[in-house]
């Protein structure tokens, strides 16, 4: 069975146990607990319910509700703080960053003002639709950019730049990735 994970944007992205794995580690671990074979059961647990749940596709939401009910039903209860505090931060974040266009103008943007708000769906989207490149690694270079552009702690940030960030961590994936299949083959 093949269950597919509605994002919040409101693209489609194949559901991923690897994702939901390392967002408990990241959990546990950040509660003081670092136990990888306790986040491996707990990720079992909710991969198990997403493919017996009898609903497809599932949102993000959805999933991430599952993941801190098995938290908090396993005594985590500080780690699922910890994780719905991580996702409430990075949902305020995008909204607080706001992208200017060139010469302030862009696209979509609000209304003579030549801004739009962050959106790294946009990066997927070019990423694919321009560029041609399949949309996980689409997807992963512009999860990349977003850690980047939330590290600047800008709350302003010209598109330019953003072109320029993903260019470079295109550039290095695509580099790391030539370099593993080299060593493969």
């Amino acid at each position: 069975m093949h269950v597919m994970v509605v994002k919040a944007d409101g693209s489609l992205e194949d559901y991923l146990h690897t994702k939901v794995l390392g967002s408990l580690n990241r959990a546990i671990t950040g509660a003081g607990q670092a136990d990888i074979f306790a986040a491996e059961q707990l990720a079992e647990a909710v991969t198990f319910h997403v493919y017996n749940c009898g609903r497809n596709p599932l949102t993000s939401g959805q999933i991430h509700s599952m993941v801190i009910s098995v938290l908090v039903g396993t005594g985590n209860r500080k780690a699922a703080e910890l994780l719905a505090e991580h996702r409430t931060d990075r949902q305020l974040r995008r909204r607080r960053i706001e992208v200017i266009g060139e010469n302030g103008s862009c696209g979509g943007a609000i209304p003579g003002t030549g801004i739009s708000s962050w959106d790294k769906s946009r990066i997927v989207a070019d990423l694919v639709g321009q560029d041609g490149l399949n949309v996980r690694l689409a997807r992963a270079v512009a999860g990349s950019v977003e850690e980047k552009v939330f590290g600047l702690g800008l709350s302003r940030i010209r598109k330019g730049l953003i072109r320029q960030i993903v260019l470079a961590d295109l550039e290095a994936m695509i580099g790391a990735r030539d370099r593993l299949e080299a060593m493969a083959g």
